[in-house]
């Protein structure tokens, strides 16, 4: 089971989710709360996780490069890492475990973020019982961007250790029952791709006249991760036109957005998560 927005909300107030401040309109999600940035920047030498019974602040001490407040406009250069207290905090109870995402928003900026907790080897996850801070690893990898205190680069969905996951022939059921793929013009998808306890998405190359978007590497903007719908997207992108033959070859190194074929509905007693394409499915 993952926590919905009501379970959330009786978190925060039970104290099991803290924050230095008040909580935002619209920050507790209808399955995720978003994490909002606190105001300090850390720039470190790499990426690191912690070992067991290790403090994050600790790490710092010994990785910092240089740090500096965190104000509105403060600029993060491209493929520099830097680590960012968050506001809020969290204290597990037993039973479940918490999983970090970035926001859709920042990943098509191509921000790479990812959260850290202390004394846990691993990116993205809190373990059952945590009771601490929370840490964001901030590394834009294309363009300049401009951040501020509050602003909400990932998300944390709550959900029982125990959690139940579909296996194929139970996806299978479902699609049949419910309707969980469908085709760009609605229609369910006869023989989705299953496989791995997992939905497949492919990419559409050929049903629009403009496929994709490549990020450009000489964009000589900064993009402000406050503003929406602000900037001209033709300063950071090029288009790519439907290739003649349906095939599109991605130069290593360069960023894309692209679309897919299927169109995905998710009924009212499941929950899903995107998950990144594994070659070896």
């Amino acid at each position: 089971m993952t926590l919905p927005y009501q379970g959330i909300q009786k978190w925060i107030e039970d104290g099991f989710i803290n924050k230095n401040g008040p909580f935002l309109d619209g920050q507790i999600q209808p399955a995720s709360i978003d994490c909002t940035l606190g105001n300090r920047v850390y720039r470190v030498t790499s990426s690191f996780l912690p070992k067991p019974g290790e403090k994050i602040v600790d790490i710092l001490k010994a990785k910092t490069l240089y740090d500096f407040e965190l104000v509105s406009g403060s600029i993060l250069e491209p493929n520099a890492c830097y680590v960012i207290p968050l506001q809020e905090s969290l204290k597990i109870p037993v039973g479940f475990q918490a999983f970090s995402n970035p926001k859709s928003s920042i990943g098509r900026v191509d921000v790479f973020v990812r959260l850290l907790t202390d004394g846990n080897p691993q990116f993205d996850t809190v373990p059952e019982m945590y009771e601490g801070g929370l840490f964001l690893e901030v590394i834009p990898l294309t363009f300049m961007v401009a951040a501020a205190p509050g602003i909400a680069l990932n998300q944390i969905r709550f959900r029982k250790s125990n959690a139940f996951f579909c296996s194929n022939d139970e996806l299978k059921t479902a699609h049949e029952m419910e309707g969980l793929v469908f085709d760009i013009a609605g229609q369910k998808i006869a023989k989705p791709i299953i496989n791995d306890n997992a939905l497949f998405l492919t990419a559409d190359l050929k049903n629009r006249e403009v496929v994709g978007f490549r990020a450009k590497h000489n964009a000589g903007e900064v993009i402000n991760l406050t503003k929406k719908n602000f900037y001209d997207p033709e300063k950071f992108w090029d288009q790519i036109k439907k290739p003649a033959d349906e095939e599109l070859i991605l130069v290593p190194g360069d960023f894309y957005l692209l679309g897919s074929n299927e169109r995905i509905s998710v009924p009212p007693d499941y929950s899903a998560e995107m998950a990144s394409y594994n070659p070896q499915s």
